[in-house]
């Protein structure tokens, strides 16, 4: 990360001769300074405040300027004056040779203070980041954001297919599940626990101590508890889209024959606690609350012009018992937290209680959502592009904004956990607590994900590898 530095010695540009030394010059300027003379000062014989530099150097140097100074005639104060500058000027030369001769030692204890504060001047301003307060106000708009650029660690581990791999954030790390394979690696990049599976495209979600794999566009459904397998189970249908509570409950949006798409539910036994199926409206997402075990569906009409439906199903009936009708909006993702359910949408955010009564309803018309983002506790981060200035929301439980952060260009993966945030723009990686707090750290490698792990720990997913930063 660090540009490499040519750094040049002093002691290049000062040479001597074998029979000079600095003390040597210093003498022989002084002898012969005492053989001569000093001038005598000479006034302008014109008004030099309104003559430019150029007039001024011209006419001094066309003025003979006579004196005469008789053997002997030099006043007491005169001789005192010349004995002074000589002392001076001894004194100055000296100095000089001393510095000479420092700048010339680099062993000993000289040596080792000079390489000391090398190494600490280096240290303290790798580090400074100016005060944008300490310059004019013309100047601190094209002043841009200096960011920190530490980090205490980097740890590089290459899960099995890490490229075509799916992970989660999961405990004390993360979760990663490729073909026929489930590991969970932690902080420091140990390989926990690892195991073999049945699911061959895995579909993963994760939440307090249970694991949900699915096979893609198939049926094959498997629930952990670490890494053991509380059951493997078929669904009728093909599985699109998972979700799991923190009690163990999974959500299936499946590809039902004969409809526009269904739901399923399974608690973590195995058994199909409810399911329902749409005949008019596409099933886009759904989720289970851990508390109410209420469920949450998002629907697309595209018959007339494209406008969304938020369903709320209690599991021990067979009909919803909540319905919002959203005009003009495509809502992509519903997720509870707690009981309390967020609904994303192209140009909207909406927070409901789990009975279906709208706590928050925020449009985004101007501005164009890019990526959204949510973690256990309901805290969002959103980020928007009007093609002018991109930008990064944060969002309270119940969708109250909290900051907005203007960046650079459109982020290309966001991820939140309470008050961090994490986002990246090509290969430049920014973490921290919000706009003044951020710390940039530049991938080696494309960037295929980003995870955020805990509120100082990150993952970088490329294509052959995960490198842990903790900061």
């Amino acid at each position: 990360m660090n540009d490499d530095e040519n750094n040049g010695s002093i002691d290049d540009l000062i040479t001597y001769s074998d029979d000079d030394s600095a003390e040597g010059f210093a003498e022989d300027f002084a002898e012969n300074f005492a053989e001569e003379a000093p001038e005598e000062e000479v006034a302008a014989p014109y008004d030099t405040e309104d003559a430019d530099d150029g007039a001024k150097e011209e006419n001094i140097e066309d003025i003979d300027v006579p004196y005469y100074i008789e053997e002997n005639s030099l006043s007491y104060s005169e001789e005192k004056d010349r004995g002074w500058i000589a002392g001076a000027v001894l004194g100055v030369l000296a100095g000089l040779a001393v510095i000479v001769i420092f700048l010339s030692i680099n062993t000993g204890i000289i040596g080792t203070y000079k390489e000391n504060f090398s190494n600490n001047f280096s240290s303290i301003f790798a580090n400074f980041i100016p005060d944008e307060n300490e310059y004019p106000a013309d100047n601190a708009k094209k002043t841009q954001t200096q960011y920190k650029s530490a980090v205490k660690s980097s740890i590089i581990v290459a899960p099995e297919d890490a490229a075509g791999a799916v992970y989660v954030s999961y405990k004390n790390g993360f979760l990663c599940a490729s073909q026929n394979h489930l590991s969970y690696i932690s902080y420091g990049g140990e390989t926990i626990w690892e195991t073999d599976t049945a699911i061959v495209e895995p579909l993963l979600a994760a939440e307090g101590n249970y694991i949900l794999l699915a096979e893609k566009d198939r049926n094959k459904l498997c629930l952990y508890s670490d890494n053991k397998l509380l059951y493997d189970v078929d669904d009728t249908d093909n599985i699109m889209a998972v979700k799991v509570s923190a009690r163990g409950d999974a959500a299936l949006v499946t590809d039902k024959a004969s409809y526009r798409g269904g739901v399923s539910v399974y608690n973590k036994a195995g058994e199909q606690i409810y399911a329902w199926a749409s005949g008019h409206d596409i099933v886009i997402s759904a989720d289970i609350a851990s508390s109410s075990r209420r469920v949450a569906v998002a629907l697309l009409d595209t018959e007339t012009r494209a406008h969304s439906v938020v369903q709320l199903f209690d599991i021990n009936q067979p009909q919803s018992y909540s319905q919002t009708n959203i005009e003009d909006t495509v809502i992509y993702n519903v997720e509870f937290s707690g009981s309390m359910l967020t609904a994303f949408g192209d140009n909207r955010l909406m927070t409901f209680t789990d009975g279906g009564s709208i706590i928050t309803d925020i449009a985004f018309d101007e501005d164009t959502l890019t990526h959204s983002a949510m973690d256990i506790d309901g805290n969002k981060l959103l980020s928007f592009d009007n093609g002018v200035s991109p930008q990064l929301v944060t969002y309270t439980r119940r969708g109250t904004q909290r900051e907005v952060i203007q960046t650079g260009s459109s982020p290309d993966f966001i991820d939140i956990s309470g008050k961090s945030l994490l986002f990246s723009e090509g290969r430049d990686i920014y973490f921290g607590s919000g706009a003044s707090k951020m710390i940039k750290y530049t991938a080696a490698m494309d960037i295929k994900k980003l995870i955020l792990l805990k509120e100082n720990t990150y993952a970088i997913v490329y294509s052959n590898s995960v490198e842990i930063i903790s900061v």
